[in-house]
């Protein structure tokens, strides 16, 4: 049996099931993630097939056209939950800050340092790569799910 974890927004009004096991977190420092996110985003990326999200009326999707990408999110938190992208349908981005359980996760790289403001730094040996491919999570070794 897979392994299931589960989630939600702050409001518990969006909640959701990830039916897969997964350990690796990037961090989006592009500067859409910037915007959604008031800092750099973390995501968890799994198989579209394994995460189960209950459509209630508050969940809403918005698309960036800039981006080619579709964000879900509560409309009454305003809590920033998924990422999914026209390129990359067989798989969804969350945000791992919404599980019920962060256990077990470990930052594995970071995108897009080329975008990020100068008033942090990251300071670590992790692989800084400028755009998310599925050649570089390949070469990486992230399997998913």
């Amino acid at each position: 049996m897979k392994n299931i974890r589960t989630g939600s927004c702050n409001c518990g009004s969006v909640t959701y099931e990830v039916h897969c096991e997964f350990d690796s977190v990037l961090n989006c420092h592009c500067g859409a993630c910037l915007h959604r996110h008031g800092h750099f985003g973390a995501y968890v990326r799994v198989p579209f097939e394994a995460m189960v999200i209950n459509e209630t009326p508050h969940m809403k999707w918005w698309h960036s056209a800039s981006t080619s990408e579709d964000h879900g999110f509560c409309d009454t938190c305003g809590a920033a939950l998924f990422a999914h992208a026209e390129y990359e349908r067989e798989v969804i981005y969350f945000t791992p800050g919404t599980l019920d359980n962060y256990d077990n996760l470990t930052t594995t790289s970071h995108y897009c340092l080329d975008e990020k403001p100068s008033y942090y730094e990251v300071q670590n040996d992790l692989p800084h790569l400028d755009y998310i491919t599925e050649k570089n999570r390949r070469d990486r070794g992230e399997q998913g799910c």
